[in-house]
C-alpha cells in the first residue's frame, strides 16, 4: 500500500511535469470517450452508433470520412429507401451502408435488398440477405465542417497500429520530459555545489 509521502511525490511529479499532465488528460479523454460511446450505445439500441463512410458508394448523400449516427431499429420497422448498416454477407466483421431498395419476407422471416447510390445495381451478396446482419439504420450525418476531419481521426484511430503509434509517442514524450526534468534539476544541484 502506498504511503502519505508517495503520493505526495506523484502529485509533485503530475504538477511540476507537462508530459504527466498531458498522459491523464489523454486518459481521461479516452475513458471519457470510450463511457459517452457506451451511453450512446445503449440510447441509441446499437452496437455501432456512430461510423465513418470508408467508400464513395452512397455519394451524393454519404461522402467518404462522413460520420453517420445509426440507431438500432425493429426489422419490420425497416421499408424501401432507408440507409440502413449491416454485417457484410461473405465478411461479417466487415459493414456495409446502403440504400434499402426492397423489403422480402418468407415463413415470417425478413430479407432485405440494398444497393449504394453511386452504384448501377446491386452487389450479389447484397440481394435478400437475412435481417439479423442489420446493425441499424442511419438517422444523421454529422455536419460538414465538423464530420472530414473527426471521420478522418475516427477512422485512422480505429486501426490497431495507429492507437500503439500514439501510446508509443505519449511515452516517448513522458520519458523524455522525466529525463530533462531530472538532468536541469541535476545541474541545478551540481552548480550551487560548486558555488560553495
Amino acid at each position: 500500500m502506498a504511503d502519505g509521502g508517495s503520493l505526495r511525490r506523484v502529485y509533485r511529479l503530475i504538477r511540476k511535469s507537462d508530459a504527466a499532465q498531458m498522459v491523464i488528460i489523454f486518459c481521461v479523454l479516452i475513458v471519457g470517450f470510450h463511457g459517452a460511446m457506451y451511453f450512446v450505445s445503449f440510447a441509441l439500441n446499437t452496437e455501432k452508433p456512430l461510423l465513418v463512410v470508408i467508400s464513395g458508394s452512397m455519394q451524393p448523400t454519404l461522402n467518404v470520412d462522413d460520420i453517420i449516427v445509426v440507431r438500432g431499429f425493429d426489422p419490420n420497422e425497416i421499408k424501401v429507401g432507408d440507409i440502413i448498416v449491416y454485417h457484410k454477407p461473405i465478411r461479417y466483421e466487415e459493414l456495409n451502408v446502403h440504400r434499402v431498395i426492397e423489403v422480402y419476407r418468407n415463413d415470417g422471416k425478413i430479407f432485405f435488398t440494398t444497393k449504394g447510390d453511386a452504384n448501377s445495381g446491386s452487389i450479389p451478396w447484397e440481394i435478400r440477405f437475412p435481417a439479423d446482419l442489420v446493425v441499424g439504420k442511419v438517422i444523421e450525418k454529422l455536419p460538414y465542417p465538423i464530420s472530414p476531419y473527426l471521420g478522418i481521426f475516427l477512422r485512422e484511430m480505429q486501426k490497431p497500429d495507429r492507437i500503439l503509434l500514439v501510446a508509443a509517442l505519449v511515452i516517448i514524450y513522458l520519458g523524455l520530459d522525466l529525463y530533462n526534468s531530472r538532468r536541469v534539476r541535476g545541474e541545478k544541484e551540481g552548480g550551487e555545489q560548486l558555488a560553495i
